[in-house]
This record gives structure tokens, C-alpha cells and sequence, in this order.
């Protein structure tokens, strides 16, 4: 199962990618690679496709252009995130758990940073302005648990969550857990093949309480929301 593509093991491509996104003028706004990379899955597996012109800008901070000043960087920095999104479209079509995210990794401990890839899917589920509650009513069990796992992960990282023992299973597992929701999530809005994850079901991941907000952004609390 893949685990990480650290960003000191990354392809020509992506180092490329990380240092524009490092020398992009809005520096505070400005989404770090590992952000960034799960913000484009956030994008991948939204009920409520945007348009790139929307989702694009949101990278940089907001503006027209990432390099005012300089279109052509401008333009290699959207060449190179498209190219990105191509290649983990790949991945998830692919399947047998192909997608590996991009974790920054704490140097203290070489432990991947999960949570900055969380914290970029989190910024995706916001583009729309809709509940993402369409994937609680498929009737498809895979999707509706891999979604959900997927929530817990966005709330523990929000702070919605307090942690307990079946939450610190899943902070272990986190690395290896997040791509094969992602994946399972793709595969099965697509109508193509189960993915089968070889360790705990992600069917008995714990779920948010139903009177906490919805870590989709809508604001409303979670049973009223995507656990509707």
C-alpha cells in the first residue's frame, strides 16, 4: 500500500511544483505541496464539480495570477498542478490502491504530516458551498463508509473531534488509511471496482457526533447535514 511521496523523494515535476509554490508573492495564502496535493483530491471526488477557473486561484491566495508580474511562471505553476491532477486521475483509475498523496514528513521524527494533506481536502469540500450529503445517499455501503471516514479524519484536524481510543487507531493508520478513502471514494462515484484494504474495515471507523458542526463547511450540525 503506498504511504507517502515525502517531499525530499519527490519526481523533477513536483520539486518543480513546490518551488513555485514556495516563491508565489502571497506567501501567507499560499498553499504548501502536501495542501495542495489534497486539495486537487478534494477536487477529484466533490459531488459538486467546480469549474478550474474557480478551483485554480484558490492556490495561490486568490489572485488572477500567482506571478502578477511574470505570466509565463504564472503559467507553468497551472501546467504543472493540471499535470498533477492528471496523474493521480491515473492513480485512482488504476486502483490497487496506486494513489500515493504527497506528505510533508516532521523532521523530527520522520513521521508524515497527514494533516496538512487533510487540511487541503478540507479547503476543497468548501469550493461549492454544498453539503457533500449526495455521497450519504448513493445506497453504495463502500462510498457512504469511506466518506465518513474521510469526515473523521476532517475533523479530527478541525478540532471538532476529541480524541479516544478507536481515534488514536486512526491517527496511526492515517498515512496508509486516507489514499484507499480517496481511491474507494473515486472508484465508486465512477461505477468502477471495490477496492479491498486488507486491515480493519473502514465500515467500523468511528463517526462525528451527530450534534457537532459538519466538518463539510456548511455550518449546519452533522445530523442535519451529511449524516442527514
Amino acid at each position: 500500500m503506498p504511504t507517502d511521496n515525502s517531499t525530499d523523494a519527490l519526481s523533477a515535476e513536483l520539486q518543480e511544483l513546490n518551488r513555485l509554490l514556495l516563491d508565489c508573492p502571497d506567501e501567507d495564502e499560499t498553499m504548501l505541496l502536501s495542501e495542495l496535493d489534497g486539495y486537487i483530491a478534494g477536487t477529484l471526488v466533490d459531488p459538486h464539480p467546480v469549474p478550474a477557473e474557480m478551483w485554480l486561484p484558490r492556490i495561490w491566495g486568490g489572485a488572477a495570477e500567482a506571478f502578477p508580474d511574470d505570466p509565463a511562471r504564472s503559467a507553468r505553476l497551472v501546467e504543472l498542478v493540471l499535470a498533477r491532477r492528471e496523474e493521480i486521475v491515473g492513480d485512482l483509475l488504476r486502483g490497487d490502491l496506486a494513489y500515493a498523496p504527497v506528505y510533508d514528513v516532521d523532521p523530527r521524527d520522520d513521521e508524515p504530516l497527514w494533516e496538512i494533506w487533510v487540511e487541503g481536502f478540507t479547503a476543497a469540500m468548501a469550493l461549492s458551498g454544498k453539503s457533500w450529503d449526495p455521497l450519504l445517499e448513493t445506497g453504495d455501503e463502500d462510498l457512504d463508509a469511506a466518506f465518513l471516514g474521510l469526515t473523521v479524519y476532517v475533523a479530527m484536524v478541525r478540532g471538532l473531534r476529541s480524541e479516544g481510543t478507536d481515534d488514536e487507531d486512526m491517527l496511526a493508520d492515517a498515512p496508509d488509511i486516507i489514499p484507499y478513502l480517496v481511491e474507494t471514494l473515486y472508484r465508486r462515484q465512477h461505477g468502477l471496482d471495490r477496492i479491498v484494504l486488507a486491515s480493519a474495515p473502514i465500515v467500523a471507523a468511528p463517526k462525528i457526533g451527530r450534534n457537532e458542526r459538519c466538518p463539510c463547511g456548511s455550518g449546519k450540525k452533522f445530523k442535519k447535514c451529511c449524516g442527514a
